[in-house]
């Protein structure tokens, strides 16, 4: 079965993201370094969360996405599955660092965090696609960190794109309604206000440069603007330079 083929069989909302993986893998493909049969193997992660953001449900996001049929469609599409289930914090003690102001659960939310970076990194290290199935925005302070660590440490650059209507670039201090789903860019570009959020769990800002055998390299978080979005308001203290979007337009969360 070809991939077109394969997607006619999806549902409309699973069909987008279904293309960007086909592509990820391509790529990957494509770019030589990694041309082997793991671009193959998909792992799949599902983060039942729903407390970062003001209305809830979004926990059920995991179960409504494997009984739409996604896992069945990537296996057509010629991928090896592997599903990790969904992750639990149960077992993943609070840390004592003080919480922030302005940042409604915090601490349930650094749990999630802290997990999510350490099992994404263990799976960017198998060498298979990770995907990680929402939950709310908070989920992607610890999966990206995660990935974005594995990166780093193996000196390749890492490209996050940011397909929102929202840029979810607050922090604790310009934040209105508190909700920690839209600090979650702000947070992987290496924005303050959430610094203990990771405890002992090493951060890879997505803006991180390093150096590798005496050559820069420089990972971005670029943050594209959904059309109809409000701007940011530059009085609101949000600092443009520091994120590493020049040239693109960034949007406030919808308080």
């Amino acid at each position: 079965m070809t991939w077109p083929a394969a997607l006619d069989f999806a549902p409309s909302f699973l069909r987008h993201s279904l293309r960007i993986i086909l592509m990820t893998r391509e790529d990957f493909v494509v770019g030589g370094a990694f041309k082997s049969d793991l671009t193959k193997r998909i792992t799949v992660l599902g983060a039942p969360i729903d407390i970062g953001a003001s209305q809830r449900g979004t926990l059920m996001g995991p179960a409504a996405l494997r009984t739409a049929g996604l896992l069945t469609v990537l296996d057509g599409l010629g991928f090896e599955v592997s599903d990790h289930g969904d992750l639990s914090i149960a077992d993943v003690a609070d840390l004592a660092d003080l919480p922030p102001d302005n940042a409604r659960h915090y601490r349930e939310i650094q749990r999630w965090t802290r997990a999510l970076s350490a099992r994404a990194y263990e799976l960017a290290r198998s060498g298979a696609i990770p995907i990680f199935l929402g939950g709310d925005h908070t989920l992607s302070m610890g999966s990206v960190n995660g990935i974005a660590r594995h990166w780093r440490e193996i000196g390749r650059e890492l490209f996050v794109i940011w397909l929102d209507a929202h840029a979810d670039y607050n922090t604790p201090a310009t934040t209105i309604s508190g909700n920690m789903h839209g600090m979650s860019a702000a947070f992987l570009c290496g924005e303050p206000g959430l610094d203990g959020l990771l405890g002992g769990e090493p951060r890879a800002p997505c803006h991180h440069r390093w150096t590798v055998r005496g050559h820069p390299r420089c990972s971005v978080l670029r943050l594209f603007r959904h059309a109809g979005t409000a701007e940011i308001d530059a009085a609101r203290g949000v600092p443009h330079e520091h994120a590493g979007c020049q040239g693109h337009r960034l949007v406030f969360e919808g308080e």
